[in-house]
């Protein structure tokens, strides 16, 4: 998967934007294990010249699926962090706004879930006093820090209250662990 971070400034807001793409081998693979699953249920049920153009559709389309970019965008501003986007699991637009009030500090959190339990893709994450939700996914840990300190450096008031309020202190973007900045 290759994932693009791009950072922009406006007049009172930073904006980020993450496009996550799969390679064209995970894209034919998956078209491939589509088609021959339905071939597999398929295959007693249906005759030869059904069997095979409906296995090329849904390879297709499957393929189509995987294929397609993933762009969510962040927007923040003094007043909230607003999520905009394809992303948890679903294939839907995906709204979601955290008051920066509320937001307790940022923190990169690993991908989790799938199967039966809830996905959460990897990435940036604000810790509020109700839960954690994900505001910019797909980044690496190392894109995540890049990403906390550029919103620190444009909006320096959320670091002092972060810091003050990250289990982690002063260390709260590097975990204390040490040769880290």
């Amino acid at each position: 998967m290759a994932t693009t971070l791009l950072i922009q400034e406006e007049d009172h807001a930073l904006l980020l934007r993450v496009q996550q793409s799969h390679g064209h081998l995970q894209s034919l693979l998956s078209g491939a294990i589509a088609a021959v699953v339905i071939a597999a249920f398929l295959h007693q049920h249906l005759p030869m010249q059904w069997l095979i153009p409906i296995c090329l559709i849904v390879g297709a389309l499957s393929y189509v699926a995987k294929n397609r970019i993933k762009n969510v965008v962040l927007r923040v501003t003094s007043v909230e962090f607003t999520t905009t986007g394809f992303f948890e699991g679903g294939g839907v637009r995906f709204h979601r706004f955290v008051p920066t009030a509320d937001v307790r500090w940022l923190e990169y959190r690993p991908e989790t879930g799938g199967g039966e339990a809830a996905y959460h893709p990897k990435g940036l994450y604000a810790v509020t006093r109700s839960g954690v939700s994900c505001v910019l996914p797909y980044l690496e840990e190392q894109e995540t820090a890049t990403v906390i300190s550029r919103i620190e450096a444009r909006f320096p008031a959320f670091a002092e209250r972060w810091r003050a309020e990250s289990p982690f202190g002063e260390h709260y973007l590097t975990l204390g662990l040490p040769g880290q900045k």
